[in-house]
């Protein structure tokens, strides 16, 4: 009786040198001291094969790894091309992509605020807002009661190549006309035109038919040079 092995329970610690599972009276002769052998073990009512096979293999430099997603607090860093696959146009470089957006992005207008000052050829808008009221408001508001009529009825800005049409021009102090060759026109609607004319080191007085910018001799002649 001292020889026999007590009950075994839940809790019992046993020692043993090695343990054999088989359905055949052959296995006996396949002892390694240390060594759990069986066909089939399941823990918690899974194989340990179909457990294992689920498992990622070890990852080296030249393992290939196709997933779904990839999360990560820290960095990605790749030795080489990191590409990933798109379900439209297939398999896209990373580093490519990223330089084309950076690319485009640049291009793009950096966003504007209440500071930002911009320059521009022309702007063109449906509603302008000064302070969160639209300026045909403002102007309908005014209480010096300018109106868009009259705005349009304003000069625009001259510039050197602005054509005047007016009654009467009055100069304080003095009238210039720059250019190689300026030329002052006494355009007569009614009858000869003249003109004044510098060229050359010269100074011109001539005249035209009536009603025109041009000059023409008169008798084959100049007026006066």
């Amino acid at each position: 009786m001292n020889t026999k092995q007590n009950i075994l329970s839940r809790s019992s610690n046993v020692s043993i040198n090695s343990l054999i599972v088989s359905n055949d009276t052959f296995s006996s002769g396949s002892i390694v001291p240390g060594q759990i052998s069986c066909i089939s073990l399941l823990i918690d009512g899974v194989n340990i094969d179909t457990s294992l096979n689920e498992k990622q293999n070890t990852l080296d430099p030249t393992s290939i790894l196709s997933v779904n997603k990839v999360s990560t607090s820290g960095d990605i860093t790749a030795g080489g091309n990191l590409s990933f696959f798109d379900n439209t146009i297939g398999s896209r470089n990373v580093k490519t992509e990223f330089s084309a957006t950076n690319s485009a992005i640049n291009l793009k207008q950096d966003k504007i605020n209440f500071l930002t000052n911009l320059t521009c050829a022309t702007l063109d808008c449906s509603n302008l807002n000064i302070s969160g009221e639209s300026i045909d408001t403002k102007i309908a508001n005014s209480s010096e009661g300018i109106t868009q009529a009259q705005l349009d009825k304003k000069q625009n800005i001259l510039t050197s190549s602005t054509n005047i049409l007016t009654a009467r021009i009055d100069v304080s102090d003095k009238l210039v006309i720059t250019g190689q060759q300026p030329t002052l026109n006494l355009k007569d609607t009614n009858a000869r035109s003249g003109m004044i004319h510098m060229n050359d080191n010269r100074m011109y007085f001539l005249s035209g038919e009536t009603n025109t910018e041009s000059w023409s001799q008169v008798n084959g002649q100049w007026p006066l040079y």
